[in-house]
This record gives structure tokens, sequence and C-alpha cells, in this order.
């Protein structure tokens, strides 16, 4: 598990540059990453670390989706077409490197590539809902 944690701790750095500037200064972790880590120390079976990370994904599944309503509604109405078709594309760009790794994963031995696998995952959605949310704070910040 310190490998999938450690992975995390790499993505957690190479999200948006606020989310950037936010670990380098020690910020506070994103609420859900807080309570991934909680989960996983409390059970480091290969069992339980699937799910916490299977929660997570849900987590942060719901956090995209509350970020994307959110920035629809405060967009301007003629903008929401673009955020619109953006996420589309994301959504096939999701769909497409979930293949990726299945792919890349699910033929090597191992308990620990199933982990990896879903802790990828988890950090594609994760990334991405950081990502809307970075945009959501321009609009509250202008």
């Amino acid at each position: 598990m310190a490998l999938i944690l450690a992975a995390a701790g790499t993505a957690a750095i190479s999200g948006p540059p606020q989310e950037q500037e936010n670990v380098a200064a020690g910020a506070a972790k994103h609420p859900i990453d807080a309570w991934l880590e909680e989960c996983t120390a409390k059970d480091e079976s290969t069992a339980g670390q699937l799910a916490c990370l299977a929660t997570a994904y849900g987590k942060w599944d719901a956090e995209l989706n509350r970020v994307y309503q959110e920035l629809m509604n405060k967009l301007p109405e003629d903008s929401r077409p673009a955020l619109k078709a953006a996420q589309v594309a994301w959504l096939k760009h999701r769909d497409e490197e979930f293949k990726l790794l299945a792919a890349l994963y699910d033929p090597l031995d191992g308990t620990m590539y199933g982990l990896m696998k879903t802790a990828d995952r988890v950090d594609i959605v994760r990334k991405r809902a950081l990502e809307l949310s970075s945009y959501l704070d321009v609009l509250e910040n202008k």
C-alpha cells in the first residue's frame, strides 16, 4: 500500500497549478484524500485496500459530478455548450484510459496490480474533479 499512497502523493503534486501550490505550501489535503489515507491505514489487507479505493472512486465521481453541475450553473448560458463538449470528450478519454489500464494490468500476476489499476482509475477521476474545481474557483474569485 505504501506504493499506492506514494503514487497518490505524486498525483497530488502533478495536479492543477493551484493544487501544486497548495501541496508545496503544505495546505490541507482534500477531504476525500484524507479519508482515503485514513481508510487504507485501518486495513492494510488487499481486500481492505481495494474496498477503500472503490469507495474513494465513488466519492471522487460524486465530487466530479457535483462540481460539474455547479460550474454549469455558474457559467454564462452561452459558455455552457463548451463545458458540456469538453466533459463529453473527457468521458471518452477516461473510458479509453480505463481500457488501457485493463490492458496493462490485467495480464500481470499479483494482487498489487489490481490495487495499482484501481488507484490509477481513482487518480484519473480525481484529477478531473480538481481541474473542474479550479475552473469554478476562477468564476467565484473574479
